[in-house]
C-alpha cells in the first residue's frame, strides 16, 4: 500500500541543516588536524570555520522563532532507549518520565 512521504515543516528542515553544519564542522576539522600538507590543512581548517559560521546563523534562525526547544520525546521510544541502556548499563535508574500538558 502506499504511502506518502512525511511533509516536512520549517522546523524540522532548520533543525536537519543545523546538525548537518556541526557534522560537516567537525568532518572538516577532523580531516584538517590529518592532514600533511600545510595549504590542505589550512583550506580544511578555513572551511571548519566557515561551517561553524553556518551553525551559528542558523542556531540565531531558531532562537529568533522560538524554535531552539527540543522536540518532545515520544514516550514509547525513551522507554525503549531507557530498557536499553539498563541492560548495558546494569543497575542504572532511568528518571520517570512526566507527562506533558499541551494546554
Amino acid at each position: 500500500m502506499f504511502q506518502p512521504a512525511p511533509v516536512l515543516d520549517d522546523r524540522t528542515i532548520a533543525v536537519d541543516a543545523l546538525a548537518t553544519a556541526k557534522n560537516m564542522a567537525v568532518l572538516n576539522l577532523q580531516s584538517a588536524l590529518n592532514m600533511n600538507d600545510p595549504q590542505a590543512k589550512q583550506v580544511h581548517q578555513r572551511m571548519s570555520q566557515e561551517d561553524t559560521l553556518i551553525v551559528d546563523r542558523l542556531q540565531q534562525i531558531l532562537q529568533q522563532r522560538g524554535w531552539d526547544q527540543p522536540l518532545p520525546a515520544n514516550p514509547q521510544q525513551a522507554q525503549q532507549v531507557a530498557r536499553m541502556f539498563g541492560t548495558v548499563l546494569p543497575g542504572a535508574v532511568m528518571p520517570q518520565q512526566q507527562p506533558q500538558s499541551y494546554v
